[in-house]
């Protein structure tokens, strides 16, 4: 986070610079003018679990004053944990990168018809970029997606992007031809035994 604030400070300073938009001393040592503004950075933890989240949401909530004679935990500065937890969203909207795809998806997780019919007709799931493949591989628990990307990859515009569609009836036909396999395979056992 530090990082990216630097990146904003530097920025400001080298604008600031070029425009030679600095008054008075204070401004023209620091690079930053009093009017200037940095974006807000925010740490958000992001719960992907299939269950509800039954924790904590608040540093109070962990915190043990025991019986608290003096009033103490009065003067305790609690903050509240921005946490996001996917299963309690059906609308990711507010997302305006292939975050929200992702998040879609994993509220489909254990609905893979649900999940097909999203793909099939939501176009952004026909051009994801690598890492949005590479975090559903592993949130949906399907490493083959990630192995066998090269497969679903196009490049446009020089870019690469992936086609999840392609891949989840991929994932389908194979996991059919698995509940084919193994049917028989106990069909044998089964006649075997007779």
């Amino acid at each position: 986070r530090w990082v990216q604030i630097q990146a904003q400070l530097q920025e400001l300073k080298d604008v600031n610079k070029q425009q030679k938009s600095l008054c008075g001393s204070n401004e023209w040592l620091s690079g930053i003018r009093k009017t200037d503004r940095l974006k807000p950075m925010y740490t958000v933890c992001v719960y992907h679990g299939e269950d509800k989240w039954d924790g904590p949401r608040t540093l109070r909530e962990i915190m043990d004053f025991g019986e608290d004679v003096d009033g103490m935990s009065g003067l305790f500065a609690d903050y509240s944990m921005r946490l996001f937890c996917v299963n309690e969203y059906a609308n990711f909207d507010m997302f305006h990168t292939e975050l929200r795809e992702v998040f879609m998806a994993l509220n489909y997780r254990k609905d893979k018809k649900g999940m097909q019919k999203l793909m099939e007709e939501n176009e952004a799931y026909r051009h994801l970029d690598r890492d949005s493949v590479r975090v559903l591989s592993v949130l949906l628990k399907q490493p083959q997606i990630w192995e066998e990307r090269a497969k679903y990859m196009s490049k446009h515009d020089e870019q690469e992007e992936y086609d999840m569609c392609l891949a989840l009836r991929e994932w389908a036909a194979d996991e059919r031809a698995e509940g084919r396999a193994e049917g028989l395979m106990d069909g044998v056992v089964v006649a075997s035994r007779i």
